[in-house]
């Protein structure tokens, strides 16, 4: 995976999207594997309601944003419970998009929205 993936959330974002997880795959394990890029302050699989495997995905946020850009801009396969995962940068929420937006807005910054 190529930094230039999502690439406009790259600097935004301090959270990674983890697909391709095997469904034996929860939270400890996905920190586990990623703590060693840098500080991790949450972890969140979702899961089954019915069974309690993982549903194949999960998200990791960092306490620095600058460490997505370095798990991104990585040249191994990074591997979970036997699996090569796919990395992504998170798009954020509408919630932390607009908290973001909101100081720029009030000063007139803000990017114009898309047509």
């Amino acid at each position: 995976m190529s930094a230039q993936e999502n690439s406009e959330y790259i600097g935004v974002t301090d959270t990674i999207c983890v697909g391709q997880l095997s469904s034996e795959t929860h939270e400890a394990k996905l920190s586990k594997v990623f703590q060693t890029y840098g500080n991790i302050s949450s972890t969140m699989v979702p899961t089954d309601p019915a069974t309690g495997q993982s549903r194949g995905f999960g998200f990791v946020t960092f306490e620095d944003h600058e460490v997505v850009r370095k798990v991104l801009g990585g040249t191994d396969a990074i591997e979970v419970d036997g699996r090569i995962v796919v990395v992504k940068a998170a798009r954020p929420s509408p919630a932390s998009a607009a908290a973001i937006a909101g100081p720029l807005a009030r000063k007139g910054q803000a990017p114009s929205p898309a047509s």
